[in-house]
């Protein structure tokens, strides 16, 4: 008896692995609209037994027994409301790290089609460094799905003769489900090997290879990755550094088409009452500026969930009243010309 239903259950997670759909990434998947706040944590600079599972068709990847012991946040921002935004015209996204180094800002351009890199700037207490990437390949062709292969090239020039040269060859070699401490996702896997050289007068002066695993997840986009050591051959490697996403918070494009109305409008929040979290979904007429904010009834800001340029579309932003206390909040939608506002009830 014991036997057959171990028999039938293993049948029963076969056949629901099976018929799990292999995805496909477009790049409204990857948060990087203005607004968004993605935590994720990491193993450190100190390399930890790592394994980066099989490649192939509805694999499980188990990394819920991962510990992590540094936690990161990234900011991402509009171009146009940070320092140094004005020197990368092409780029919409910014994404914007600190820590006790200094400040990093990442610029993309981020499109139906393509991802590209455009450049970083890196604010120490010594020096700003501005670097201007010159691409030959995008970071990302969409939409992303299995067996699809690429290369991403591109240089970056930096003041006094310094210049970087990067270059990856990507395949997404599997597809399946991550399970981590944050639950399950279905991913892509894509397997990577990189190379940076540094050039100083046009002198090669440091060349480094790494290989490189990202499962990609939709609304996480890098939901998990593994790095291994500078220069490793094997690209089964088992020591590297490990990195999860712990919570992706913000705005992000929901897909699919959309009528879009004459006006912005802000549709009614949902859970309303709610206990802590609540999305607030808005539509887009036209690009433009646009911000949503929460207020108490005493006219505080309490949250500003979007602050930037928005292209067309339906867009949904999360609102995390946690820390706050119960009670009546006003949530205020300005784009288009237009100006309304919600009522929010948070009860705990």
């Amino acid at each position: 008896m014991y036997n057959s239903l171990r028999a039938a259950l293993f049948l029963c997670v076969i056949s629901t692995a099976v018929l799990q759909a292999q995805p496909v990434l477009q790049w409204t998947d990857f948060p990087g609209n203005p607004g968004t706040t993605i935590l994720s944590s990491n193993t450190g600079e100190t390399p930890v037994a790592v394994s980066p599972g099989l490649s192939g068709s509805n694999q499980i990847w188990n990394f819920a027994s991962m510990v992590t012991t540094q936690d990161t946040q990234q900011d991402w921002l509009d171009p146009s409301s940070t320092p140094y935004g004005g020197q990368f015209p092409d780029a919409n996204r910014c994404a914007y790290l600190t820590n006790a180094s200094g400040d990093f800002y990442s610029y993309y351009d981020l499109t139906a089609t393509h991802m590209w890199m455009e450049g970083t700037c890196t604010v120490t207490p010594e020096t700003t460094m501005v670097m201007m990437a010159n691409n030959t390949q995008p970071i990302f062709n969409f939409p992303v799905s299995y067996n699809d292969q690429w290369a991403t090239v591109w240089t970056s020039e930096a003041v006094m003769g310094l210049m970087t040269y990067d270059s990856v060859y990507n395949v997404v070699d599997g597809w399946g489900t991550v399970v981590d401490v944050s639950g399950s996702h279905a991913c892509l896997r894509v397997k990577s090997h990189n190379t940076i050289q540094i050039i100083y007068m046009g002198f090669p002066i440091s060349t480094n290879t790494y290989w490189s695993y990202e499962w990609l997840s939709a609304g996480f986009g890098q939901a998990v990755s593994i790095t291994s050591v500078l220069n490793e051959s094997n690209p089964n490697f088992t020591s590297g550094t490990f990195t999860r996403v712990t919570e992706v918070t913000g705005v992000r494009e929901l897909p699919g088409p959309v009528a879009l109305p004459a006006t912005a409008e802000l549709e009614p929040v949902f859970p309303n009452p709610f206990n802590s979290r609540a999305s607030l979904d808005f539509v887009i007429p036209r690009a433009g500026e646009v911000r949503l904010t929460v207020f108490d009834l005493q006219g505080r800001e309490v949250s500003r969930l979007v602050d930037g340029v928005y292209q067309p579309g339906r867009y949904q932003a999360a609102f995390d009243g946690a820390q706050l206390p119960s009670g009546i909040y006003l949530a205020r939608l300005q784009a288009a010309g237009l100006t309304q506002a919600r009522k929010l009830t948070l009860l705990k």
